[in-house]
């Protein structure tokens, strides 16, 4: 994640934070990333053909730029 949580005057991921907070952090591989993009990607045609291609476009740019 590209901003830190503070927790206790400590900069720490907001991973980090949620799963010390008792939350389940999964940390997906090359391969379950991939996955998760194929499986999700009928949803980014959906929005696409409601909002419109360039728009989705651009926040999956704006996306990728917070990486």
């Amino acid at each position: 994640m590209r901003s830190p949580a503070r927790a206790a005057g400590a900069v720490t991921p907001h991973w980090a934070e949620a799963a010390r907070q008792g939350a389940t952090v999964t940390r997906l591989t090359d391969a379950g990333k991939q996955a998760f993009r194929n499986a999700t990607r009928p949803v980014y045609d959906q929005w696409a053909a409601l909002i419109g291609a360039d728009l989705v476009r651009r926040a999956e740019a704006a996306v990728a730029a917070a990486r």
